[in-house]
């Protein structure tokens, strides 16, 4: 595993992170909770101490597995967590940002992740409602009461980024990036050279897309978000399959898989620090690791950039 150090700070943190979503039981179908037990342990094995994931994931129940699962351990890893969507009894989701939202929710995962300190507290979406000057404030004293570590923000614009360090420092940005989508790019990069935060990438596999796994017939299952996706609907669908052959291609001349290589790729970007990558299964966990002692070519690179 590699590492990156957080400036001004000894904290080092793992250029791979394992990103929850995958394990909620909601967004990526019906799970397995020992396997998903296995798969954490597993990660945190392979060198991994960066665990991402959010209040709305599995309404709670994600942080709850990240907690048993991690064991004493949580009070070594860091653990991201993201406020900013709420949901009503019947698991209808909406954005509140709210600042008796963030508090109300910022206690309930301190609990469900049985920690005195979330290391990293992020928004994970902004309402559009709540003003960022009096949201920043409200973190800024969470923060000085020691409830928070480090401040961040997910799928945050560049402006959005900017009103917000009017008020105070964001330390981490989380945003989408793959080969399939990199419209965040020049973000991405001024967010490390001029706002000197740390850059999380998600979706770096278009939810599962880039594995290689699914073709044009492929159907998921009632609990499963992808149905309706991006990734697996109209052209960007026939693109990212285009992706795939590339990336079957260029696996084989590394022996390697197509997610390995899409991994791989992502996290040589320079303004990328941490890559997350969703795991359900222990054996994803092993594969998704294994980026680090090998290199893309001159050739392979040009290929994918075609």
């Amino acid at each position: 595993m590699e590492y990156f150090q957080l400036v001004s700070s000894d904290l080092k943190i793992s250029r791979i992170g394992f990103g929850c979503a995958a394990i909620s039981g909601y967004d990526y179908g019906k799970v397995d909770e020992r396997e998903s037990i296995k798969s954490i342990r597993k990660a945190w094995e392979k060198g991994i101490n960066l665990f991402d994931t959010a209040d709305v994931y599995g309404f709670g129940n994600t942080e709850k597995i990240l907690a048993n699962a991690l064991g004493n351990e949580r009070h070594k890893a860091i653990i991201a967590t993201k406020f900013g969507i709420n949901w009503d009894q019947s698991g209808m989701t909406y954005r509140d940002c709210s600042v008796k939202r963030m508090i109300q929710a910022l206690e309930d995962s301190m609990r469900r992740l049985r920690l005195d300190c979330i290391p990293i507290y992020m928004i994970h979406w902004h309402d559009g409602i709540t003003p960022l000057a009096e949201l920043m404030i409200a973190l800024k004293k969470c923060q000085q009461m020691g409830k928070i570590k480090y401040i961040g923000c997910s799928n945050f614009t560049p402006a959005m980024v900017l009103k917000a360090l009017k008020t105070h420092k964001l330390d981490f940005i989380q945003l989408p990036y793959s080969l399939v989508r990199r419209e965040n790019e020049i973000q991405l990069s001024e967010s490390i050279k001029k706002q000197s935060m740390v850059t999380i990438i998600y979706d770096v596999l278009a939810r599962g897309l880039l594995t290689g796994k699914y073709d044009k017939n492929v159907k998921f299952g009632k609990n499963d978000t992808r149905t309706n996706n991006r990734y697996f609907t109209g052209d960007s669908f026939k693109f990212g399959l285009r992706m795939v052959k590339r990336l079957e291609i260029i696996g084989r001349r590394h022996d390697k898989n197509p997610a390995q290589v899409a991994i791989k790729w992502a996290i040589g970007q320079s303004f990328v620090n941490c890559v997350l990558i969703g795991s359900k299964h222990v054996s994803q966990v092993s594969e998704n690791t294994d980026v680090f002692e090998w290199s893309l070519t001159r050739e392979d690179q040009a290929e994918l950039e075609q």
